[in-house]
């Protein structure tokens, strides 16, 4: 059980880490797609930062008041609906909001996925549960994306800048 509960917050963290890298691919061709300043598109990234770093605390502690696992599965639930969201956005304010809601539900994700491997193994192994936890983290999701999307075209379009967003949406 033990395991599948650590696979499980393991993937929970991969997709939050995944998250905060995988718009970064795209920025050359929301630029164009969008017809903004690239300026006006780092914002799809910021949103996603501001988001996710600024609260993960507030939901560390919203977590001990309401209950770990009800909030980390509303958490996988936003983030899952935002990433459905920014994968549909028509506009670039529309895709720079639903970053935001993804940002909110992967604070929830990685906030509550630490704090859930003290309920999930025994305490004479929780350290090494959460070097496996981190794994996804430490091991450069940055590098992950690129690999995985490998080279993007050079002609823009607006279904394929936002194809990042709709990878996320499955795994929720």
């Amino acid at each position: 059980m033990a395991r599948w509960t650590l696979a499980g917050l393991s993937m929970c963290m991969l997709l939050a880490a995944l998250g905060t890298s995988i718009a970064n691919v795209g920025l050359p061709m929301l630029d164009q797609a969008f017809g903004a300043s690239f300026a006006q598109v780092q914002w799809i990234v910021l949103a996603y930062l501001l988001a996710s770093t600024t609260l993960v605390v507030s939901v560390g502690r919203l977590g001990d008041i309401a209950g770990r696992r009800r909030l980390l599965l509303a958490g996988i639930a936003l983030f899952t609906l935002a990433s459905a969201l920014c994968g549909a956005a028509s506009t670039l304010w529309l895709l720079i909001a639903a970053r935001a809601l993804q940002g909110v539900g992967a604070a929830i994700m990685f906030a509550l996925s630490m704090a859930l491997i003290s309920e999930a193994v025994p305490k004479a192994r929780a350290g090494s549960a959460h070097r496996y936890l981190a794994r996804p983290v430490t091991r450069r999701p940055a590098d992950f994306w690129p690999r995985l999307a490998g080279d993007l075209p050079d002609q823009p379009s607006t279904w394929l800048a936002r194809l990042p967003a709709r990878v996320s949406i499955p795994a929720g």
